[in-house]
């Protein structure tokens, strides 16, 4: 995905000046000798033919290899790839690899910024592309990334630390290149989310995927490390709000290292106090409590009283409060009818 302005459009109800608009470009394109890619046809032709006369130039056009497109310099800036998975939230590669958004924290809103603006003396809400008309900054909520350093020299895997990185996007995988002259190593990224067409449950996972390649080009052998970093992002919203700690773990397994975030509540002391009961509702009657309208009948309702839809209600004791009065034989909606 991009937020530059896309060269198509589509809509699931063209108005008749989009129409005309359209027809009219359909028009000028054989009028300048550019191919068509259906007809001609005839006043006598079916409305819907079962022959399209599609043009075999244009049917070899649709699986014809196309070129390749590379963004580098100030084009990274405006690069968002998702790469979270279906269903699982939505996070961005950037053109310089770096992941941002993390729009993963369950708090739904419309667009990638939930902005309204003033376009044109119209006003522009998320749903009508405002995000396209003033297309968004790339910012992540949490810090994380990554870096590779030799015995003389480090790098941020990211625009600062190279002269050149390069994007190239077939998705649903991103390539970043990380090339530095005054740098002995050479950094490729390849950055997708799991995908795989007609198989939802495999292509449903959470996870995002970046495999980087490290090669040396020169003649001298290099050693290396390679480090990445992740700000914990549990509670990231409820910074200040929550009493908890954070904690991170690694753990390591056949094959791999994991980092494990979670966050700690603090044990509550316990109390010398006994609970102090209000009232118990073991009796006949409501005792102190006064109940209005005729929902709560005369007194509480014994347990094994209540219907069985109702299921087990955990209640503590033999009677409780029941709001569905069903005391005098009513049905399920005479029972809810009661106020």
């Amino acid at each position: 995905m991009s937020d530059r302005a896309s060269d198509c459009s589509c809509s699931p109800s063209p108005s008749r000046r989009d129409f005309l608009a359209a027809t009219a470009a359909a028009g000028a394109a054989v009028a300048t000798g550019r191919p068509a890619f259906a007809g001609p046809f005839s006043p006598q032709d079916d409305p819907i033919p079962q022959d399209k006369k599609l043009s075999q130039a244009w049917l070899d056009s649709l699986t014809a290899r196309g070129e390749q497109s590379v963004y580098s310099g100030s084009e990274l800036r405006w690069i968002g790839m998702p790469v979270g998975g279906i269903g699982a939230g939505t996070v961005y590669l950037g053109g310089d690899g770096r992941l941002w958004l993390w729009d993963v924290f369950n708090h739904p809103h419309e667009g990638v910024e939930s902005k309204t603006i003033e376009y044109l003396g119209q006003t522009v809400r998320p749903r009508d592309g405002a995000n396209y008309v003033q297309p968004v900054e790339p910012a992540s909520p949490i810090q994380l990334g990554f870096a590779v350093a030799t015995r003389d020299a480090s790098r941020l895997l990211d625009r600062s630390g190279w002269k050149e990185v390069r994007f190239t996007g077939e998705y649903p995988v991103g390539r970043v290149e990380y090339r530095d002259p005054s740098f002995p190593l050479e950094v490729d990224l390849a950055a997708c989310s799991p995908f795989a067409p007609l198989r939802a449950q495999d292509s449903a996972w959470p996870a995002t995927t970046l495999r980087f390649t490290v090669r040396n080009p020169g003649a001298r052998s290099i050693r290396f490390r390679f480090a990445g970093f992740l700000e914990n992002p549990v509670l990231h919203h409820h910074h200040g709000q929550a009493e908890a700690t954070l904690k991170n773990e690694v753990q390591r397994f056949a094959g791999g290292t994991l980092l494990h975030c979670t966050a700690e509540a603090p044990a509550k002391a316990p109390s010398d106090r006994p609970d102090l009961p209000l009232e118990d509702f073991e009796g006949g009657d409501y005792g102190a409590w006064t109940a209005t309208g005729t929902a709560f009948g005369d007194g509480p309702v014994r347990a094994e009283e209540m219907p069985a839809y109702q299921g087990q209600v955990a209640q503590r004791g033999e009677g409780l409060v029941n709001s569905h009065h069903t005391r005098a034989g009513e049905d399920v909606v005479e029972g809810d009818a009661h106020l």
